[in-house]
C-alpha cells in the first residue's frame, strides 16, 4: 500500500513538474532506476506517464489556444482604440501620443516603471 502511494505520488509530482516547465525546456528524465523497480512497475509507471504527458499536453494546447484567442481581442481592442483616439486628436497629438506610447512599452516612462516592479 505505501509503494502504491509512494508510486502515485511520484508520478503526480513528475507530471505536474514537467507540465510547469515551458515546451523544448523539460527537465531530464529522473534516473528513475535508483529506483530499483520491477519489470512489472517499470512498464505500470511508463503507461502511467504516457496516459498523463497526454492530458499534460491536451491541456497545455487548450492554454495556448485560449491565450492566443485573448491576445486577438487585446489587439482589436488596442485598434479600436487608436482609431477613436484619432478622432479626438489633431495629427500632432497623435504622433506625440504615439511617441509617449512606445516610449512607455520601452521602459522610459516613470509612470509605467511603477507597473514593472522598478
Amino acid at each position: 500500500m505505501k509503494k502504491s502511494l509512494l508510486m502515485i505520488g511520484l508520478i503526480s509530482a513528475l507530471a505536474g513538474y514537467s507540465y510547469a516547465m515551458p515546451e523544448g525546456n523539460r527537465p531530464p528524465p529522473m534516473p528513475l532506476e535508483k529506483l530499483n523497480l520491477s519489470n512489472q512497475q517499470q512498464e505500470k509507471l511508463s503507461q502511467l506517464m504516457d496516459k498523463h504527458r497526454a492530458a499534460m499536453d491536451k491541456l497545455r494546447e487548450q492554454h495556448e489556444a485560449r491565450h492566443e484567442q485573448e491576445q486577438e481581442e487585446v489587439e482589436k481592442l488596442m485598434d479600436d482604440q487608436r482609431k477613436e483616439l484619432s478622432s479626438v486628436l489633431t495629427a500632432e497629438q497623435m504622433t506625440k501620443f504615439d511617441k509617449m506610447h512606445k516610449a512607455a512599452h520601452r521602459g522610459e516612462c516613470p509612470r509605467h516603471d511603477n507597473h514593472r516592479g522598478i
